[in-house]
């Protein structure tokens, strides 16, 4: 029987994000994590242009980062670093800056 998922709100540079945690009750051992950008709105994310983000990957390797919220942490700060993320920031930033 699915057990309810486990909820980490973190923020992640000046972003409000809510990650849930589904272990998986049909295959022991396999994780979900929904990544979800709470604050501000329409603001981008490394991994997502929707503020939504799915990850399916073994239990393993989520304990292994330290947890939910260190497992994204990672993988954002990663993602952060190639430029179309700096360039959807800019665009958004520039978008907020008109009142868009």
């Amino acid at each position: 029987m699915p057990r309810p998922p486990e909820t980490f709100p973190f923020t992640w540079r000046d972003l409000a994000c809510r990650i849930d945690h589904v272990r998986d009750h049909k295959i022991d051992g396999w994780s979900r994590l929904v990544l979800r950008l709470v604050s501000p709105r329409g603001a981008p994310l490394p991994v997502s242009e929707n503020g939504h983000h799915v990850v399916e990957t073994e239990e393993d390797k989520v304990v292994a980062a330290g947890g939910p919220v260190a497992y994204f942490t990672a993988l954002l700060d990663r993602e952060a670093l190639h430029p179309r993320y700096a360039q959807a920031l800019f665009k958004w930033k520039q978008a907020d800056l008109f009142g868009r």
